[in-house]
């Protein structure tokens, strides 16, 4: 519980550093300056938190809505997008990295 209460946190207070004070300075991308610094924590947790697998998703899930929020596209794209991100680095894990340290 206090790990989702400390997500929701660090996201809110990411995205809004990210809308308010990233957004003059063309370091990340150009176009898609807008979702770089979310992306990079969600992969980040979703690589290296296997303890609670549920953890993961719900960045992806918590990331995305934060910036649907505060996006000018419609609702729901970049949750659907950070979501499918989150599935796939959970499936990789899962299919190719998990039997290799199993052997190891």
């Amino acid at each position: 519980m206090k790990n989702i209460i400390l997500l929701i946190l660090v996201f809110y207070i990411l995205i809004l550093i990210q809308t308010s004070f990233l957004v003059h300075f063309n370091i990340f991308l150009g176009e898609f300056r807008e979702f770089i610094p979310i992306f990079i924590i969600v992969v980040l947790i979703n690589i290296f938190e296997s303890r609670n697998k549920f953890l993961g998703i719900f960045s992806g899930i918590l990331g995305g809505f934060f910036l649907d929020i505060f996006s000018g596209s419609f609702f729901g794209f970049y949750t659907v997008i950070f979501l499918g991100i989150s599935l796939f680095i959970k499936f990789i894990l899962k299919k190719y990295v998990q039997p290799v340290l199993r052997r190891a």
